[in-house]
């Protein structure tokens, strides 16, 4: 038996919004994706996924790997500062 929890339902079939704002979520950084968690434009994709810790495994699950890749952030993790 396998202990993975299921997936969060798809939503409604024609839900191009929602689609939208994942595919929208996923070509983001992780740190992108942290901050447009909060913003009022994705408060519905956080209601579909059951909470900000459920949307990147929900719209994985829906649109499936992003096509993009992310934009780059100003900061660079391997600088000496």
């Amino acid at each position: 038996m396998s202990s993975v929890p299921a997936a969060p339902p798809a939503p409604p079939a024609g839900n191009n919004r929602i689609v939208a704002h994942c595919r929208a979520y996923l070509v983001k950084s992780e740190r992108q994706r942290e901050k447009a968690l909060t913003r009022p434009g994705f408060a519905d994709l956080v209601a579909a996924a059951g909470g900000p810790e459920h949307v990147e495994s929900y719209c994985r699950n829906l649109v499936g790997e992003p096509s993009g890749t992310p934009p780059a952030e100003d900061d660079d993790q391997d600088e000496d500062d």
